[in-house]
């Protein structure tokens, strides 16, 4: 593989460019599930 091979991308500022809206993606989807994870822990660990 050469060094400016970025298939599936036609050159490195594409590949760089989905890499970076996907980081992105999953952030949001993080985010999003974060409220659900904090509601599963507080059923875990019941109070008084």
């Amino acid at each position: 593989m050469d060094d400016d091979d970025w298939r599936p991308y036609t050159c490195k500022a594409n590949a760089v460019q989905a890499r970076l809206r996907l980081r992105g993606i999953r952030a949001q989807v993080l985010e999003a599930l974060n409220p659900l994870c904090a509601c599963a822990e507080t059923q875990n660990y019941p109070s008084n």
